[in-house]
């Protein structure tokens, strides 16, 4: 599922059961890294990784896919972590 922004998002987190949150680390509204800092603290098990096109000017807590990227970079990384996107 896809959402315009980080207020939607977690309505649809809340709404649904996901496994991974793949979000944009600049959004409107909220950034990426305070959607992703709410969502892992209220919904631990939800695996969450960024996205970016810029440099980060911070570390985070969570992986990061620079852009442009491939899917199989994505794939990659659902892959060391050893996560099923189906179940």
């Amino acid at each position: 599922m896809t959402t315009n922004n980080a207020s939607d998002a977690i309505k649809r987190i809340i709404e649904n059961e996901i496994d991974i949150l793949l979000t944009d680390v600049m959004m409107p509204g909220i950034s990426g890294f305070e959607l992703s800092e709410k969502v892992n603290h209220v919904f631990p098990e939800i695996k969450i990784i960024l996205m970016t096109g810029y440099d980060l000017q911070r570390k985070s807590p969570f992986p990061v896919l620079h852009k442009p990227f491939k899917n199989n970079e994505l794939e990659i990384m659902l892959k060391e972590d050893k996560i099923e996107i189906f179940k």
